[in-house]
């Protein structure tokens, strides 16, 4: 019986564990789709020509009309993307406060205005434009307010490298996690993107000192209380993030099921057995016995004996 139980448990840890794996590779590649589509953005010409057409001199509302409509075509039609902002630190504000920049941003339909005013009141598009000088060519994550945001700087491609605007995507963290909810077995789920803490379902679930390589692969832990605790890295976006997932399950559940499945096949089995036996008994008796009969006086006749007769009870 121990054996047994220790199997199905086994069974079961691997069945989480895939699943983990899973449902965190979908955020992965989700992740790596955003990523793709915001360095793509340097090779298409349409924000470095219309910001060098601004420095020539075209005006500001031309400038802003070509950028939204780029950010609308771009990332409008992405449910992951909650709303998606172009900043340009390095153009004057005409405005007194040292610190105001213009900023140009378009809004989609999974967003609103105010979610626009509080992006640029509450410092959090500050803290990208902080980035321009700092970031190089790569991707960033921070969470500002309780909002997750990607960024991504853009440079023009002449004799030197030359930041010019910073890309920021506000994430819609609920898009972003949709499939966790489905694996009824998990209370627990936290992401880290470095030291970010991405809360997919349930609390927090501390990040773990165990993780220090490139890759670690998934790995499971049993709990107090039949918990199993499930973690790993993946890297993402061209090596580009790292992603630490740790996931807490409850095995109780699952454990009622495999032993729920066990007894009802136990239950087929003690009543199929039986059926079986009796089936098996009526076509010895009705098929199996008469064709012998059959053969036996056919096997007489054959051998001269002309006036052999068969009876119904022979036959059974």
């Amino acid at each position: 019986a121990g054996d047994g139980h220790q199997q199905r448990y086994e069974h079961i840890s691997d069945i989480i564990t895939a699943s983990v794996e899973n449902a965190t590779d979908i955020i992965r590649r989700d992740l790596n789709s955003i990523i793709g589509s915001a360095l793509n953005i340097s090779s298409v010409d349409t924000v470095r020509s219309a910001y060098s057409k601004y420095l020539r001199g075209v005006e500001l509302w031309s400038f802003h009309e070509t950028i939204t409509h780029f950010l609308t075509q771009q990332f409008s039609r992405r449910d992951l993307v909650r709303s998606a902002y172009m900043l340009f630190p390095k153009i004057e504000s005409g405005f007194d406060d040292e610190t105001s920049v213009h900023y140009y941003t378009t809004n989609f339909a999974n967003s609103d205005t105010a979610e626009a005013l509080r992006f640029y009141s509450s410092g959090a598009a500050t803290e990208a434009s902080a980035l321009l000088d700092e970031l190089g060519t790569g991707v960033a994550f921070y969470r500002y307010e309780g909002n997750l945001y990607m960024v991504r700087v853009l440079s023009l491609l002449n004799n030197s490298y030359n930041p010019y605007a910073v890309l920021v995507i506000d994430l819609n963290e609920d898009i972003l996690y949709s499939n966790v909810p489905n694996l009824d077995f998990l209370t627990d789920v936290t992401l880290y993107i470095g030291d970010i803490p991405l809360l997919a379902a349930g609390t927090l679930v501390p990040k773990a000192p165990a993780i220090h390589e490139e890759t670690v692969p998934v790995q499971a832990q049993r709990q107090q209380n039949d918990r199993l605790l499930v973690y790993g890295r993946m890297m993402g976006g061209e090596e580009r993030f790292v992603l630490d997932y740790y996931a807490i399950a409850s095995l109780q559940p699952l454990m009622g099921e495999v032993n729920t499945s066990v007894g009802i096949f136990v239950f087929i089995a003690c009543l199929t057995v039986p059926l079986v036996y009796i089936i098996y008994l009526f076509f010895r008796r009705k098929v199996t016995h008469p064709i012998k009969v059959l053969g036996h006086l056919a096997c007489a006749i054959e051998d001269g004996g002309f006036g052999a007769q068969l009876g119904p009870e022979k036959l059974g």
